[in-house]
């Protein structure tokens, strides 16, 4: 890990905050990447997939798209939602309810789900999926050449999250990184965040833990680190995270190093 020399620390500002922080930990969808590009093109794919397996569904494609977390009016993801928040295994149960609410039987509707739905949400993104919040690059160059470590948590699996951080360019800024198959537990469990912080050596008095959703939040709550920073680049606006955060920024390329 690269680490500044001496007792030297860095200052980072977020907003009107200003804290000296040697592990800034980021959320992933919705915080470095743009979620509705990646993630709410592919629910609705995978919906449409769902319908023509069995074309009596069709009438369902509004309820699915809804219960899932698309708004079928906008195709833009609802905040706090299953597909915001959830593993996909949460999502292909609340896919699988809705058929099954319909008068399938739940051994129809749970093996559709998960055999149409796997296809669409577990491979690993390309980098047309990929549109970056800002100059993430830049960002990550300047934490690390100001000594802080930086993390990235996620609850969407590693095969993914690290195609993704390649794609993007930073996977070699990256010094821990946390997924849902690392069996830490998902946010806002703090397991994963206090694991991070205990593979480095970082006091989580130490460190920040950054995201657009309010389980990004609540994790820094619960594992007690020094700040919780909230982002308005994902799909929940000021008023929902605000309750939660530390400090709410427009996105992550607001964070700027200000001394040492």
């Amino acid at each position: 890990m690269l680490l500044k020399s001496g007792n030297a620390v860095a200052r980072l500002r977020f907003a009107d905050v200003i804290r000296d922080i040697d592990l800034v930990v980021f959320d992933k969808d919705g915080t470095l990447i743009d979620f509705d590009f990646t993630w709410s093109g592919r629910c609705a794919r995978a919906v449409d997939a769902l319908m023509a397996d069995w074309p009596e569904r069709a009438p369902l494609r509004p309820s699915l798209l809804a219960s899932i977390g698309v708004d079928p009016a906008t195709g833009r993801a609802i905040p706090e939602s299953p597909l915001v928040v959830g593993s996909l295994a949460e999502i292909t149960i609340v896919a699988a309810t809705v058929l099954y609410q319909a008068g399938e039987s739940w051994t129809q509707a749970t093996s559709s789900a998960e055999r149409i739905f796997r296809p669409f949400f577990v491979p690993a993104p390309a980098a047309a999926e990929l549109r970056a919040v800002g100059d993430i690059a830049g960002l990550f160059a300047r934490l690390r050449q100001a000594g802080v470590a930086i993390g990235v948590l996620t609850n969407d699996d590693r095969l993914g999250t690290e195609a993704t951080l390649v794609h993007l360019g930073v996977a070699h800024h990256v010094t821990a990184l946390g997924c849902a198959d690392d069996h830490h537990g998902p946010k806002p469990e703090p397991h994963g965040l206090v694991a991070l912080a205990r593979s480095l050596g970082v006091p989580l008095a130490r460190v920040a833990m950054v995201g657009d959703a309010i389980g990004d939040l609540v994790t820094a709550r619960r594992a007690e680190a020094a700040l919780a920073v909230a982002v308005l680049s994902g799909v929940a606006g000021r008023h929902v995270l605000a309750p939660y955060a530390d400090v709410v920024i427009d996105a992550v390329t607001a964070i700027e190093v200000v001394g040492e």
